[in-house]
Parts: C-alpha cells; structure tokens; sequence
C-alpha cells in the first residue's frame, strides 16, 4: 500500500470538509417564499458576491463584500435588467462616483461620495444628455451649490444652502430676465460709528457688483434713504438710526457697470 498518497488524500479531505465548515450560502425569503436575499458566510461573515431579487424573480441588486464589508461596485437594476444606479464601496461606506440611469440606460445623474458622505461634485441630465443641473456638496462645510439649466444651456436657477438652509437663490426665465430673488443678508457693526448691511453670498463677481438699500422711511433718520457702494456691503452711520427700534427696507443687487439691477430682497432687523 502506497503510505504517502494515502496521507496526501486524507489531507486533503480533511482541508475540503474544513472549507466546507466555514463557509455557507444564506438565504432570505419574502412573505411568498420568494427568495430576497442570498450571499455567502465565510468564518461568520459575508464575502464575495450578493444577490437581491424583486418578489417578482428578477435581479434586484448586486453588490460585493469581503471580510464583512461591502467594498468595490454595486450595481442596481430595473426589472427589465436594465442598470439603475452604479456605486463604488470603500469599507462599506459610499466613496466615490455614483452613477444614476433611467429605464431606457440614459445616464441622468453622477454624484460624487467620500467616506459615506455626498461631498463633492454632482451633475444632472436631461434624456439628450445636456446638462441640467450641476453643483458641489461640501460635508464638512454643511454647504450645497446648485446651477440649474433651460435644455437649451441656458442658465434657470442658483440655489446655496447652508446645513439645509436657504442662503441664496436667484431663478431667471429663458430670456435671462429674473423671476425670483432671494439673499441672506446680515446686519454687522463694523465699528462704532457704522452699521454694514451685507449680502451673504451672491454669484455675481465682486468686481462687477454692488449693492443698494433703499430704507423705510421710519427706520432711519433723515430724508437720505437710498444708499450704495461696490462690493457686497453698504455701510450707513449709526446715528442715522439713533431711538430706531427696528430697521427695514429693500436690498438690491445690481451690476456696477450698467447700474442695472439683478434682484431685490426685502429685510427687516431689530436694532435694541
């Protein structure tokens, strides 16, 4: 009898039922007994390929794992096996470019994710593939710009958020009129003699802006009620609101070099 090629098959079925031990395939199963769910368990965690399905039998998802953690492409499909959306897994968590698609395979949208978080930049489509919206998320900085476009690349809106609060917003029709105008704008002492009202954000450049307030009559003292400067703050002597309680009025954007005006905001601020 041949001792060495014995103990090399024992071996070898013992590594095999010892592979075998540690590693399975889970199912799970909707209400119907329709299965949901299956991947693989490898030393009690799941590795390698997983697999959704829709109650109805077709492919739902699929998505890769080792060690426990999702990680490289997941992809996600119509029921027509058309793909849905493409993301990118580092450590379980979304990093990376994700890609969205309609039912007819139109890529519609891509959006950057770093660490799990949207960060970054993203963009939008109409079905032609002409942009409609682009913009950049920040995480960290808890801000979201946001350019919108007409199909014919014309500009529609700018909208800038902060920790999901509307900062800014201008919308224009598609001849470049605007339609609708929105600025936050704060009320600071820069000294002890003046008080500046200032425009938070704006897109239009520093060097081809400036800014206007036309006062209510009872909020200020004097027959002066329009003031403007360049840039993105006037500033107006604070005896101008002495034994004023509150102050309000209009703030406008305007183009320095035609003096034309690009949106106005009313705005009110109590001053005790």
């Amino acid at each position: 009898m041949n001792i060495g090629f014995l103990t090399r098959h024992i071996l070898i079925l013992c590594v095999l039922v010892l592979f075998e031990s540690c590693t399975s395939v889970e199912k799970e199963y909707y209400p119907s007994g329709k299965i949901a769910y299956e991947y693989n368990i490898e030393n009690g965690k799941k590795d390698g390929v997983a697999l959704k399905y829709y109650e109805s039998g077709e492919l739902m998802q699929k998505s890769n794992w080792a060690e426990g953690e999702k990680v490289g492409k997941s992809f996600t499909y119509y029921k027509s096996g058309v793909e849905k959306y493409i993301a990118n897994f580092e450590n379980n968590k979304q990093d990376g470019w994700t890609f969205y698609y309609d039912s007819l395979g139109n890529l519609r949208g891509k959006q950057e994710f770093v660490d799990g978080n949207l960060d970054g930049k993203f963009e939008e489509y109409y079905a032609d593939g002409t942009v409609m919206a682009k913009g950049t998320n920040s995480f960290k900085g808890g801000t979201k710009k946001i350019y919108e476009y007409f199909p014919n690349g014309k500009p529609k809106r700018f909208v800038y958020e902060r920790n999901d609060s509307l900062i800014y917003l201008k919308s224009l029709d598609e001849t470049g009129d605007i339609t609708n105008a929105y600025f936050t704008i704060k009320l600071k002492a820069e000294d002890e003699n003046q008080l500046c009202f200032i425009i938070d954000t704006t897109i239009i450049p520093e060097d081809e802006l400036s800014v206007e307030v036309v006062f209510n009559e009872t909020s200020i003292n004097g027959n002066n009620l329009k003031f403007r400067a360049k840039g993105r703050k006037v500033c107006v002597a604070k005896d101008k609101f002495k034994d004023k309680e509150t102050v309000s009025g209009l703030f406008c954007e305007v183009f320095t070099e035609d003096e034309s005006y690009h949106g106005c905001n009313n705005f009110s601020f109590d001053l005790q």
